[in-house]
């Protein structure tokens, strides 16, 4: 039996966030690399001292955005192998989806309660979501998953 195409589809869309994430985590390393250097971390407490916020300390700017470029960049690996799994047939990397999906979810739910664009932006993120859990839970998707399983079992 051949990939469905549903299947497929949920592979490169994987493929896309894991882009998107990479990209994300190489922005976010910038921003650090941009905080590490005096200029840099002086315009960070100059943008602070204007916003009215004096108990954060510039350099703490810096090291969260290496955080959050570690922690995007480690999204972005476990989400290709996750796109490699899944379109292979394993059944855990569509577990790892569904928690993501998951996760995502309620991040999406976040925006629409914040208001703004983010009613726009979490309806959207909310309709996409769904989109992927049908992707990868249809009658159709199962069944080539369940194929692949029996074929390593034997």
């Amino acid at each position: 039996m051949k990939r469905p195409v549903t299947l497929t589809i949920a592979v490169v869309l994987v493929w896309i966030t894991a882009v998107f994430d990479a990209l994300a985590a190489l922005g976010f390393l910038g921003v650090a690399a941009a905080a590490s250097i005096p200029e840099g971390e002086a315009a960070i407490a100059k943008s602070l001292a204007d916003g009215g916020i004096s108990d954060i300390p510039a350099g703490m700017i810096g090291t969260t955005f290496l955080v959050l470029a570690i922690l995007f960049l480690a999204i972005a690996v476990v989400e290709i192998v996750v796109a490699i799994f899944l379109g292979r047939g394993a059944n855990w990397a569509r577990v790892v989806i569904t928690v993501f999906v998951g996760l995502g979810f309620v991040s999406s739910l976040i925006d629409i309660i914040q208001g703004g664009w983010g009613i726009f932006t979490g309806g959207i993120g909310i309709v996409l979501k769904i989109f992927v859990l049908w992707l990868v839970w249809n009658a159709r998707s199962s069944e080539w998953i369940r194929e692949k399983s029996l074929q390593r079992i034997q």
